[in-house]
């Protein structure tokens, strides 16, 4: 009888079936899959645009400066003010109190980020109006309450607002 013809599993071996993969291959996907999320979600923390870390970086300073004994008026306005440039199109840095009251009724007629601010400008022309004033010890509690509003409206502003 003649040998038989070779077949191709002769010459090589067969191929392996398909993978099925274990309980403990699940997890490891699973865990890999939470901590790729976690990083994503972490750098998307890191590269915020460049306006959002300076505003950031700005309330940080506002906080500080508002939540010292002694508040430095003068500090925290050019703070409030550097912060506002963000979120409107126009510059405070030179104006005065009542040039302030004119932006802010100008700014209120505006959308709500405009009316917002326009709020915030209101108080900030007070505080820098208390500022120049002489200063007696009835009005350090009001002083107080006006710098921890304006830190209450700026905060509430930067959550509901994006920089421009």
């Amino acid at each position: 009888m003649n040998p038989p013809i070779p077949t191709p599993f002769d010459i090589i071996p067969p191929p392996p079936g398909p993978w099925v993969p274990s309980p403990n291959a699940w997890l490891v996907l699973v865990a890999l899959l939470v901590v790729a999320g976690w990083l994503i979600r972490r750098m998307g923390r890191i590269h915020r645009p460049v306006s959002q870390q300076i505003v950031a970086q700005l309330l940080k300073d506002l906080n500080r400066t508002a939540s010292q004994e002694q508040v430095h008026l003068e500090r925290l306005c050019r703070v409030a003010k550097r912060l506002l440039a963000f979120y409107i199109p126009e510059d405070l840095t030179g104006l005065s109190s009542p040039e302030m009251r004119h932006a802010a009724d100008c700014l209120s007629k505006g959308d709500d980020s405009a009316h917002s601010a326009a709020a915030i400008i209101r108080l900030l022309a007070d505080i820098e109006d208390r500022e120049y004033a002489p200063r007696q010890n009835t009005t350090d509690g009001t002083i107080r309450s006006e710098v921890d509003k304006l830190t209450s409206l700026f905060v509430a502003h930067v959550r509901r607002h994006k920089p421009r």
